[in-house]
């Protein structure tokens, strides 16, 4: 857990600990305010990291799941290449069985 204090941007947020995952960032599982979230950090380019939101932002619009920027104290979305963003809803699907197959079909679509 490096990057902890860049949360100050973002509240009286608490650090719970590292998730697993990531690949090439370091992810924090985070409490604000009672609300489960993520804070990530990247080393992408600020112009990198506004399209991905972006297209977050544009996906969700159009009915796609997935996690929502939360906002900075003064409204940024990231600030030095750190991100907070919900907790997505759902459930783990298990990798066999029916609901795996409807997984992988909808997809495919």
């Amino acid at each position: 857990m490096t990057f902890p204090g860049t949360f100050a941007a973002w509240g009286p947020v608490s650090v719970l600990g590292p998730l697993g995952g990531g690949r090439r960032n370091e992810v924090l599982e985070l409490r604000l305010g009672g609300e489960r979230l993520v804070g990530r950090r990247t080393r992408r380019s600020v112009a990198s990291l506004d399209w991905e939101l972006d297209l977050l932002d544009f996906l969700s619009g159009h009915g796609f799941l997935v996690p929502a920027s939360v906002l900075t104290v003064d409204g940024r979305r990231h600030v030095g290449g750190v991100v907070v963003q919900r907790w997505p809803a759902g459930s783990r699907v298990p990798v066999t069985g029916p609901r795996w197959r409807e997984s992988c079909a909808g997809c495919t679509r």
